[in-house]
């Protein structure tokens, strides 16, 4: 079993990308332009977690997916310090309790780190539908999942999105 670093992306890339421009995507701060020495992952252990570790992350930071999320993982990198810190998810435990933070040394070590996951870019990179998603939020709110029942009640754009279907009409 392969335990991965999930790190959500704001888009999907390829390895056409410059190296910077890579650099940037998977390594950028979400609030400006510069490289983030603290990078938060999800560690999860296999893809069987992915969809709820995305999932969770998109309804806590983002609007409802439109088409598809896009994450990367940075796992195999056993000289970057990775500490365990409490996500900000603040409606999901588990993925508060799957929050990591990978603390690189320098912009050089990120570089580096980049270099090697853009050559695996393929075996890396995941992609989510918004079909996918909501299969899963419509499955958690069926089972009548708290956590799932919370985030519709104070997110308006979550609920309508989740009651996009006739059937989760009643569950909200």
């Amino acid at each position: 079993m392969t335990t991965l670093l999930l790190r959500s992306l704001r888009r999907l890339t390829s390895v056409e990308e410059s190296l910077d421009d890579f650099a940037k995507i998977v390594f950028g701060s979400p609030k400006s332009a510069d490289l983030d020495l603290t990078l938060s992952v999800y560690e999860i252990d296999d893809a069987t977690q992915l969809t709820r570790a995305r999932t969770e992350h998109c309804a806590s930071f983002c609007d409802p997916p439109q088409a598809v999320e896009n994450s990367v993982s940075l796992h195999g990198f056993p000289d970057i310090d990775i500490s365990e810190t409490p996500g900000d998810t603040a409606f999901f435990q588990f993925t508060r309790e799957k929050h990591r933070e990978m603390n690189f040394f320098d912009e050089e070590e990120i570089l580096s780190v980049a270099k090697a996951v853009q050559a695996e870019l393929k075996e890396r990179q995941s992609t989510m539908t918004d079909e996918t998603m909501w299969t899963y939020v419509s499955r958690r709110l069926a089972e009548e999942d708290r956590e799932w029942q919370a985030l519709c009640e104070k997110k308006k754009k979550w609920r309508k999105w989740a009651a996009r279907h006739p059937n989760q009409r009643e569950l909200l």
